[in-house]
C-alpha cells in the first residue's frame, strides 16, 4: 500500500487551510494587535506603578480588569473584522469555498485562528504582569507594595479568556455575516459600552461583552455562571455558526 493511500485526505485537506489561513495573516494587522492589544494595558498598569506607587494586587487586579472590560473586547472586534475582511475585501469567498471540504469546515478554521490569537495576547499579558513585577521588586523597590500573585493572575486570566469565546463568537459571526465592516463595529462598540456602563448589574451574566469582567465579581455565582455561558456558549454558538454559514451564497 503506497504512502498517498494512508493519507487521510480530510487531513491534508484541513491542514492545507489552516496553512493558508497562518500565510493570509502574515499580510494583516494581527500580528500587529497581537504586540499592541495587551502591550497598552501593560504600558498603562507599568506608569500608574511607576508614577503615582500603588499594591501588587492593585497592579495585577488593575491591569487584569481593565484587559476584561475594555482593551480586550476592542481586540476581539478589531481581530474579528481583519479575518473576516480578509475574504470580504477581495471577494474572496467563492474561490475559497470552491476548495474541497472548505466549505464544512473553513469557519471553525478561521474562527480556530482567532481564539488561537485571543489565547496568545492572554499569555502575553500574563507574562508582561510577571515582569513589570520583577521590574518593581528590583530596580524600584517599594514603589509597589507587595508582590503579584502570578497563579491567581494565570487563573483569572483564563477564567477571562473562557469567558470570552461567546463574544469572540458572536463578534466574528457579525463579521463575516456583513461585507461592510461597518455594523459589526457598530454593535461591538454598543456591546462594549453596555459592559462599561452596566457592570453592577446582575443581568450582565447573560451579556456576552460583560461575562469576561464579571470574572472580577465579588460574589462567586457570577463569575461561575458567567464561565459557564461563555465556554459553553461560545462552543454552541460556534457549531451553529458553521452550520447556517456553510448554507450561505456569496
Amino acid at each position: 500500500m503506497t504512502a498517498s493511500a494512508l493519507t487521510d485526505p480530510i487531513a491534508v485537506r484541513t491542514s492545507g487551510l489552516i496553512a493558508s489561513e497562518l500565510t493570509k495573516l502574515k499580510g494583516s494587522l494581527v500580528y500587529v494587535l497581537s504586540a499592541a492589544v495587551p502591550g497598552l494595558v501593560l504600558l498603562l498598569g507599568f506608569l500608574i506603578g511607576l508614577m503615582e506607587g500603588t499594591t501588587a494586587m492593585r497592579l495585577s487586579g488593575g491591569t487584569v480588569a481593565l484587559w476584561a472590560q475594555a482593551l480586550m473586547p476592542l481586540g476581539v472586534l478589531a481581530l474579528t473584522v481583519v479575518l473576516a475582511q480578509l475574504e470580504h475585501q477581495p471577494r474572496a469567498w467563492d474561490p475559497l469555498l470552491a476548495l474541497p471540504g472548505a466549505r464544512r469546515r473553513i469557519y471553525l478554521l478561521k474562527l480556530a485562528a482567532a481564539a488561537i490569537v485571543l489565547g496568545l495576547w492572554h499569555l502575553i499579558l500574563w507574562l508582561g504582569i510577571g515582569a513589570t513585577d520583577l521590574f518593581f521588586a528590583h530596580f524600584l523597590p517599594g514603589q509597589v507594595e507587595g508582590r503579584v500573585d502570578m497563579i491567581w493572575t494565570g487563573e483569572t486570566l483564563l477564567r477571562v479568556f473562557g469567558a470570552a469565546q461567546l463574544m469572540l463568537v458572536v463578534q466574528y459571526a457579525l463579521a463575516l455575516y456583513f461585507r461592510s465592516f461597518v455594523p459589526p463595529l457598530v454593535i461591538g462598540f454598543g456591546g462594549i459600552l453596555l459592559s462599561l456602563g452596566a457592570y453592577a448589574s446582575e443581568k450582565g451574566v447573560v451579556i456576552p461583552w460583560m461575562m469576561p469582567i464579571n470574572q472580577m465579581a465579588s460574589d462567586p455565582w457570577r463569575a461561575d455562571v458567567a464561565l459557564a455561558l461563555g465556554l459553553g456558549g461560545g462552543i454552541v454558538a460556534a457549531i451553529i455558526l458553521q452550520l447556517v454559514m456553510q448554507r450561505r451564497e456569496w
